[in-house]
């Protein structure tokens, strides 16, 4: 005789649906989840934001780096442009001279422990960020100060004072080592900027208008300036035009 088929319960003994995966307790992870092939799932309740985290990440990059560019004032001022490969690139000067050298890693590390991150106001998130920038900035100035001075040494450029207070004649000598470009329409110098100590700072306007009252001295500063307009303008008429 042909038995009879046993009729299928709704629900097995383990209080699960026929065919149904056992269920796992708690958060308790996979086997693949512990090899590493899949990501362990998050607790109920609590989505995930990936594209506004990236875009929170994106921000926190973008005013880092402007922050770090006007750490310094000098270093504010110079352009920049991206180098989409290699590790190295040189400098032509006009003497067709090239100089090579390599990119200089700058960093600042960051740490904020899980209990502080979970309570830290938007401010707070952002005076830290300040910190990282300042220092990177704080980096790329010294760094930057450091091939300009080698560079002015090889140059013969630089100038020792040996600790001698300003004077015009210092000035003179300084801005007649230095090139200077000027603007075509206004005749007037572009660029020309100086780097001085905070002390230094603190006197030279006087000193500059000091000059300025004097005839004498006022004539050789502009007797300078007018040289350094002559070599402006014999360089210009030896420029090779690029088609």
């Amino acid at each position: 005789m042909p038995q009879r088929k046993r009729p299928k319960r709704a629900v097995a003994a383990e209080g699960r649906l026929p065919g149904a995966k056992k269920a796992r307790v708690g958060n308790r992870p996979t086997a693949s989840q512990e090899r590493g092939d899949v990501a362990p799932e998050l607790p109920p309740g609590l989505p995930d934001f990936p594209n506004l985290k990236s875009e929170l990440d994106n921000l926190a990059v973008l005013f880092v780096r402007a922050r770090s560019r006007g750490a310094d004032p000098v270093v504010a001022r110079i352009g920049t442009t991206i180098q989409h490969e290699g590790h190295a690139r040189y400098i032509q000067n006009d003497g067709g001279e090239k100089r090579y050298f390599k990119y200089e890693r700058v960093e600042a590390p960051i740490s904020i422990p899980t209990d502080e991150f979970r309570h830290l106001p938007f401010e707070g998130l952002l005076a830290k960020l300040a910190t990282m920038a300042d220092e990177l900035g704080g980096q790329q100035a010294r760094s930057f100060f450091e091939k300009i001075g080698r560079a002015s040494e090889r140059a013969g450029t630089a100038i020792d004072a040996g600790g001698q207070p300003l004077t015009l004649d210092l000035l003179l000598e300084l801005l007649r080592r230095t090139r200077v470009d000027f603007d075509p329409a206004t005749n007037k110098p572009v660029g020309l900027t100086f780097a001085v100590t905070p002390e230094l700072a603190a006197q030279l306007p006087s000193k500059l208008e000091e000059w300025q009252r004097d005839p004498a001295s006022r004539a050789r500063i502009d007797a300078a300036m007018e040289e350094k307009r002559d070599e402006w303008r014999t360089r210009e008429a030896r420029r090779t035009l690029v088609d």
